[in-house]
């Protein structure tokens, strides 16, 4: 419980969790659901040479998102490149659902992914950064139930949502929650560096 305590007391780490858990929940079960988006927005068969190219898209787009942190971003603000990417993520993430062409949809999924990681990787540096060696691995644990555990959970819901109202319907509710956490996660606002 220690690590809870932690994360509860300290606004920077708070605000994290809260921002990747709120993330993970509402906007990243759009991942899982892509198969149903693409063939009801798209006319994407699931098996089909087209469909592949639009997950390796984002898979690619993720991937560089994540080494973009590391490289050309490196000097950069990662409070602003977790805002930054939060805002973008959100309004490419409500094209990608009110996209009805594949030849939209391939590059806005790619910028989708991009941002995905490079928000996710931001956030991770600066929460790794900030906690000493003595509660890192008790707060990261954490972290990764935010991140890895919450998106399941996300899912199951956002399925059920689908069912009732449309799949555009949940993954434009992603995007929504992706602008609103663009204004919440202003980590500068509450002790991080500002580079």
């Amino acid at each position: 419980m220690s690590g809870f305590r932690i994360a509860w007391a300290d606004r920077l780490v708070r605000r994290i969790l809260v921002t990747m858990t709120t993330f993970s929940f509402f906007s990243l079960s759009f991942i899982y659901l892509m198969p149903t988006l693409a063939s009801e927005n798209l006319g994407m068969k699931t098996r089909s040479l087209a469909y592949g190219l639009l997950f390796a898209g984002f898979a690619l787009g993720a991937a560089l998102g994540a080494l973009s942190i590391g490289t050309v971003l490196v000097r950069r603000s990662k409070p602003v490149i977790v805002r930054v990417g939060l805002a973008l993520f959100g309004v490419l993430l409500a094209v990608f659902a009110l996209a009805r062409s594949p030849s939209l949809a391939y590059p806005v999924v790619f910028a989708v992914g991009l941002c995905y990681f490079a928000v996710v990787t931001s956030l991770s540096t600066i929460l790794q950064a900030h906690l000493s060696d003595e509660v890192r691995g008790r707060v990261m644990a954490i972290w990764m139930m935010a991140f890895g555990g919450t998106v399941p959970v996300g899912v199951l819901v956002a399925g059920q949502v689908a069912e009732a109202t449309s799949i555009t319907a949940v993954v434009l509710a992603g995007a929504l929650a992706a602008l609103f956490l663009a204004v919440y996660a202003d980590l500068k606002a509450v002790g991080a560096p500002a580079e």
